[in-house]
């Protein structure tokens, strides 16, 4: 079993996790002025949601690679598609593999493609790209991403949005209990490995 965890993205989604409004509405601002500091906020604190959890929140499209044959396991969930598994030969032409080649299942939150027998016998060019697999994984809407992670995501933008520098002096700090990392938690994919 191979893992598959570096991943390009193709295509991200229009739609935002966390809206402009809806953060400016949580950290109870008016007016304009600050819109672009809060929207990087809002940005990294998905990013920092997407990271911890092993989810990807909205619906986008990715490749990744392999070197050769294998049963892979992927850790970009939910995946919600495999658009297509493309391949070189050992001549290096591009070919792509039959959809009936190929099984794709979900063990232990993470996506697994195994392939018939057959496909081992499928000569590749040597190069770290002889494979190609397109994706599509994330929530297919804002609505469905789990109610703790957007609550997660708040409560992580009004901490980054009240703390505007790394050290704050002349004060005792103490992380909140049931706070951001317990409200992601709860969602996270934690493969067995």
């Amino acid at each position: 079993m191979f893992d598959i965890v570096d991943f390009t993205l193709v295509a991200g989604s229009a739609q935002q996790v966390v809206s402009l409004d809806d953060a400016k509405l949580h950290l109870r601002v008016d007016g304009n002025v600050e819109d672009d500091y809060i929207e990087a906020l809002v940005g990294s604190c998905v990013d920092y949601a997407q990271k911890y959890t092993g989810l990807e929140l909205l619906q986008s499209t990715w490749t990744c690679n392999a070197r050769e044959w294998n049963t892979f396991r992927m850790f970009k969930t939910p995946v919600q598609s495999v658009q297509s598994i493309k391949y070189f030969d050992k001549d290096n032409n591009e070919q792509t593999l039959a959809s009936t080649e190929y099984y794709v299942t979900i063990e232990n939150g993470c996506t697994k493609i195994e392939f018939k027998e057959s496909v081992y016998g499928i000569e590749l060019y040597e190069k770290p790209n002889a494979i190609v697999i397109s994706l599509t994984a994330g929530f297919s809407g804002v609505g469905l991403i789990p109610k703790s992670i957007i609550a997660g995501i708040k409560l992580m933008l009004g901490h980054l949005y009240e703390n505007r520098q790394a050290v704050v002096t002349g004060t005792i700090a103490t992380e909140l209990p049931l706070g951001v990392k317990n409200l992601f938690d709860i969602n996270s994919i934690k493969p067995v490995l």
